[in-house]
């Protein structure tokens, strides 16, 4: 029994040894793969860093492009507005409705009324006798350009009797077209 005791203890003593060994080696795995795993966290959050950092680089060109772009586009704008507002001629634009939409400075020049004052009067005020006539003929022109023909877009060059702000009556000449 003395023997089959220390029999049972050598073999608890051995088993205990193999249990220590096993749990080790399974801490030691763990440990493996727990740094494992830390490595490719880590890989993987420097490659999105610099996917980001590329990103912003990208963005900080795009908005550099974009900050040239518009300080050329504010530079043609004020080298035409200084066109538009000193020319001799009167530029105008309209909507499909006949309504002014523009009129240069000109204007007062041409026929006594600051742009307010012109942009307030109606096409067929303006025209007065010639109204039925141009507005006819830009309404055929809006027909050919639907249609698809070219020469809807071409200038119409026309005189016509145009109303000053003292009431008195001028001849012009004018080039216009649709856009």
């Amino acid at each position: 029994t003395q023997r089959m005791k220390d029999e049972l203890e050598k073999v608890t003593a051995i088993g205990k040894k193999e249990s220590e060994r096993s749990i080790r080696k399974q801490l030691l795995i763990g440990g493996c793969v727990s740094l494992l795993v830390l490595v490719l966290i880590i890989f993987l959050v420097r490659k999105a860093m610099q996917v980001m950092r590329d990103a912003e680089k990208v963005l900080q060109l795009e908005v550099e492009e974009r900050k040239k772009t518009t300080a050329a586009l504010a530079k043609s704008e004020e080298r035409y507005r200084l066109i538009a507002e000193n020319v001799a001629d009167v530029i105008w634009t309209m909507d499909m409705d006949f309504n002014f939409t523009y009129i240069s400075p000109s204007i007062y020049q041409q026929r006594g009324y600051t742009v307010e004052q012109a942009k307030m009067y109606s096409l067929a005020t303006v025209l007065r006798d010639s109204y039925d006539e141009v507005v006819g003929e830009f309404k055929q022109r809006a027909a050919r350009i639907q249609a698809g023909d070219p020469k809807g877009k071409e200038s119409v060059i026309f005189e016509i009797e145009q109303y000053c702000s003292d009431n008195t009556a001028i001849w012009t000449h004018n080039n216009a077209r649709i856009l």
